[in-house]
């Protein structure tokens, strides 16, 4: 069978089912509000200093990446959108404080999870987490998880919830099987943190396997064998001791250049998300960072960040990455990513709305106060400003007229700043690379936002999954678009970079290559293997490729000259 690998690694096991369900929920009336009320508060009260003991013992024991799962989900319990509500739904239904919680756990939940963007949408996860826990402190039900297992066992759930991982707790769990989950989950996060071999996204698991089968997991492929022979497990146990050696080799990446097999020096950068992220990237094998996604300084807060806020984080951010560049983008909201206190409005198709650039133009204000912080932070580091969403050249020169205004307040104010700042955009919409050449004269860098522009170009919604097959990279005008925009940058000087999934995708690196891309940026989990299948291919051999690729005119003609080309390289 196969799944989604999450958390790569082989784990040997046998079978242990895992109940996650959540408990049955009363929908009693009370007489007393302030009671109920009462009851509520010390649920919450008692859960924040659960996860408070969790988020200290992680911060000492110098696991922060664990510690800032604990730190989002205390913000969670004490949401005052979630208090104020369960607390408004006790006063005007009169009915029991669990009830209550659901309700009003469930209107989140249900946003949460229409929204586009996989970094948001887990948050629907960690919100069910919270109420979970919440409706057994309040259902008087233990909330400690059962680790006395005996043998290695795979641990085997519907979903799990980021509270689950403390199953890691006890040395027999090797592994986690799941029908529901996705990579961006707190939980992923977790499994990832603790090298717990994961695999997700295996619909009807819990109905194929009984407790005690004998399993193999396969946390890189996905791939998952039941009650295999003797023969199969020896193969899997000398590819798990290969992978440990594998992984070992990679860690000798880290400071080193990223050039392919010819000598042809590539960067590969970072994304991140905030400071945390920011702290890791050199230990992760980073060049630099090439997106700073700072919509989310913008979000879980009643108001927008002020200048000063602001400023501090992006100081933190270029500190960290010691002179290396970091690329901020500029507020990209819009679209999925709704904050309520923008009073953005509601569209019929916010995916060609109001969003990004289009909304920061109209609000002047919030997009001054960003440019200010960055510009005043820039002195601590190599910091670069990039926008999103660019659609016309007009765009560009509007943007540019407030960042030079912002620049010369700062210095009339006599505020130190960094003698230059490069601009930059995104090209993630169809127009921008059409016109590529144009923009090329008006910025110093590009970075290809693939995400959106094959969502654009194929003008297939990603998260349809009837036009499912429609989204991918493969298609002849897809590849002929980052041509058009990387020949063009070129052509007028300016440096390409990428930082869309595709980015660190195994098999299409070759292709990027071909196409002389100047600049990878991915997660920081993915930079070094990137780095060492760049070492196997050369650039000739992908240049050769891409010329195979242009005379191609279906995408399965293109997939499988990709994947061909791969299957050798990766060897």
């Amino acid at each position: 069978m196969n799944g989604l690998g999450i958390s790569e690694g082989i784990a040997i096991g046998k079978a242990f089912i895992y109940k996650t369900d959540e408990p049955e929920i009363p929908h009693l009336s009370v007489d007393d509000v302030v009671i109920e009320k009462k009851r509520f508060s010390n649920a919450v009260n008692n859960l924040t200093l659960n996860i408070k003991n969790k988020y200290e013992k992680a911060s000492a024991q110098g696991d922060q990446d664990r510690a800032d799962v604990f730190m989002a989900h205390e913000m969670i319990v004490n949401d005052p959108e979630l208090l104020d509500g369960v607390n408004a739904l006790i006063d005007t239904e009169e009915k029991c404080a669990e009830w209550a919680l659901e309700e009003v756990s469930n209107k989140f939940i249900q946003l949460m999870e229409q929204l586009d963007d996989p970094y948001l949408r887990q948050r629907a996860g960690d919100i069910k987490d919270i109420r979970q826990q919440l409706l057994k402190l309040l259902l008087g039900i233990s909330n400690t998880i059962d680790t006395s297992i005996d043998d290695s066992v795979i641990v085997i759930g519907r979903e799990f919830n980021p509270s689950d991982i403390a199953l890691t707790e006890s040395k027999s769990v090797k592994g986690f099987l799941s029908e529901i989950g996705a990579p961006t989950t707190h939980f992923s996060i977790l499994a990832k943190i603790t090298n717990i071999p994961t695999v997700t996204n295996v619909s009807g698991i819990l109905e194929m396997i009984n407790e005690g089968d004998m399993l193999i997991l396969d946390g890189t492929t996905g791939e998952i064998h039941i009650d295999p022979t003797k023969e199969t497990i020896q193969a899997f146990q000398q590819k798990k001791l290969d992978l440990k050696q594998f992984n070992e080799k990679l860690k000798l990446l880290k400071d080193k250049p990223s050039q392919t097999a010819d000598g042809v020096t590539v960067e590969i950068i970072g994304n991140i998300a905030g400071v945390n992220d920011a702290e890791t990237m050199l230990e992760l094998g980073a060049e630099g960072v090439g997106l700073f996604r700072t919509e989310f300084i913008y979000m879980d807060r009643s108001k927008a960040p002020t200048e000063n806020e602001q400023y501090e984080i992006y100081k933190k951010v270029l500190l960290a990455l010691e002179g290396k560049e970091v690329v901020i983008r500029t507020l990209d909201v819009g679209g999925d990513k709704e904050i309520p206190y923008l009073n953005m409005g509601k569209e019929d198709n916010p995916f060609l709305g109001y969003r990004a650039i289009r909304y920061c133009l109209n609000e002047k204000a919030l997009f001054k106060t960003q440019i200010r912080a960055i510009l005043r932070a820039s002195v601590f580091g190599h910091a670069k400003i990039m926008i999103p969403m660019i659609s016309t050249v007009d765009e560009v020169l509007d943007a540019k007229v407030i960042i030079n205004e912002c620049r010369l307040e700062l210095q009339n104010e006599g505020v130190k700043i960094a003698d230059t700042v490069e601009v930059g955009i995104m090209i993630e919409v169809p127009s921008a690379g059409i016109i590529s050449d144009l923009l090329a004269e008006e910025v110093d860098f590009f970075s290809i936002g693939t995400n959106d522009l094959i969502q654009y170009t194929m003008a297939a919604d990603r998260m349809n999954k009837d036009v499912a097959y429609l989204y991918h990279p493969y298609h002849p005008s897809f590849i002929r678009m980052l041509k058009m925009v990387i020949d063009n940058g070129h052509e007028k000087g300016i440096k390409i970079a990428m930082c869309g999934e595709l980015a660190s995708d195994p098999t299409f690196i070759p292709v990027l290559i071909g196409l002389g891309l100047d600049e990878f940026s991915m997660n920081g989990n993915a930079i070094l293997k990137s780095r060492w299948l760049m070492q196997n291919v050369s650039k000739k051999e992908a240049q050769a490729l891409v010329a195979t690729l242009l005379t191609l005119k279906t995408s399965r003609e293109i997939k499988e000259t990709i994947e061909a080309f791969g299957d050798a390289y990766e060897t």
